[in-house]
């Protein structure tokens, strides 16, 4: 539904902008950062682009048995004009998980505002302040996936699909270590490391984009992060997807090799 919407709307957007602007988007990456004691939602465009970034979705995950809180988003000029962002409905609950979607459209340009984006800058949507100890992460998983909750990323560019990936997931407040995939892209070595809680029941795989896999583990993990360099130089370049099974749940993470 709420992707329904930001497609719709950015469709719109994008008749009233003309064909002949919708030649040139490139795909937009979001990551999640730490700033004291609060989350910072940044974007990444991989092309220079002054047009409409005319719809934003994401969701953040955390584990609800830590207490920790999420509070409201804050947006900040000029990210408050080019894409002003909200919570799309209350915190949703899913097992050991809260969820919590944001959504955001717009009609506003870029150049309208005399703004530019460049590629490979990081632009700072907004920040969300925190309170307790948790794992706070941008996730496309099992849950986001769903029809009825729709909240894996989505971000379009004059009404065009330019969605990346999530390259930097995850962040812990009050320290310890988070799921972090670097770097990414890459020429097909990544760095992993990934949170493991003694007696997780923990495998992950890797699938090429015709949904094959590539590569398939289950390693003895005791607690603690478990950290691997992946190898997928022998893979073409491209896009793949990272799937980590734990404890019956299933999230999923994009890697890229490049040229």
């Amino acid at each position: 539904m709420i992707r329904h919407l930001t497609q719709a709307l950015a469709c719109s957007a994008a008749l009233l902008l003309g064909a002949d602007t919708l030649n040139a988007q490139a795909p937009v990456d979001i990551g999640l950062f730490r700033n004291g004691s609060d989350l910072e939602v940044k974007i990444r465009p991989t092309e220079q682009f002054d047009g409409l970034v005319s719809s934003l979705v994401f969701t953040v995950r955390w584990d609800r048995t830590t207490g920790a809180t999420l509070g409201a988003f804050q947006q900040v000029a000029p990210a408050a004009s080019f894409i002003p962002t909200r919570t799309s409905g209350g915190r949703h609950e899913d097992g050991v998980h809260y969820y919590q979607i944001f959504a955001g459209i717009s009609l506003e340009t870029l150049a309208s505002i005399g703004t530019t984006f460049e590629a490979g800058r990081e632009y700072t949507v907004g920040t969300i302040p925190c309170t307790g100890d948790a794992d706070f992460e941008i996730v496309n998983d099992q849950w986001t996936g769903q029809l009825q909750n729709n909240g894996n990323y989505y971000l379009a560019l004059n009404g065009r699909d330019c969605t990346g990936i999530v390259y930097k997931s995850a962040e812990r407040m009050n320290g310890g270590e988070v799921l972090s995939i670097t770097p990414n892209p890459s020429q097909g070595l990544f760095q992993v490391v990934i949170p493991v809680r003694a007696g997780d029941d923990f495998r992950y795989e890797v699938l090429n984009a015709a949904g094959q896999v590539v590569l398939d583990r289950k390693p003895n993990a005791e607690g603690g992060p478990y950290r691997e360099q992946l190898d997928l130089t022998r893979q073409g370049a491209g896009n793949y997807t990272l799937r980590i099974l734990r404890n019956g749940t299933l999230e999923s993470h994009k890697l890229v090799i490049s040229n």
